[in-house]
């Protein structure tokens, strides 16, 4: 949805102005975002299935990225993989997502799996 198209049209300027303030924080929320969707394997789950996750990630975010909860980070973030033979593996900060039922801490009270990383 094209939000500035709509609070530009005609019929919308005369509407309430609670709509017109839903729809503008609607449109900073979402912009210059993508929508995602990852997968949380089973090891980290503590089943046998793993775990469908959606959100909203920086534009730069790519399939085989990483979806990350950081100690300190208040936020989830998304981490690209470097394949760079000369070196061990290490990870590129992409940026800040939003992912359904892993914010405010939610994802600690689950079952995880803990890594580390180490930022390039």
């Amino acid at each position: 949805m094209d939000v500035d198209k709509v609070l530009q049209a005609e019929d919308c300027k005369y509407e309430q102005s609670i709509i017109q303030e839903y729809l503008k924080r609607v449109r900073d929320v979402t912009w210059n975002k993508v929508f995602l969707q990852g997968v949380q394997p089973p090891a980290s789950t503590g089943g046998s299935t793993s775990e469908t996750l959606i959100g909203l990630g920086p534009p730069k975010t790519q399939e085989g990225d990483v979806i990350a909860i950081l100690y300190g980070c208040s936020v989830p973030v998304i981490l690209r993989p470097m394949r760079d033979a000369s070196s061990p593996q290490g990870y590129d900060f992409i940026g800040e997502a939003y992912i359904y039922g892993k914010m405010d801490g939610e994802a600690m009270f689950q079952s995880y799996l803990e890594m580390d990383f180490i930022l390039l």
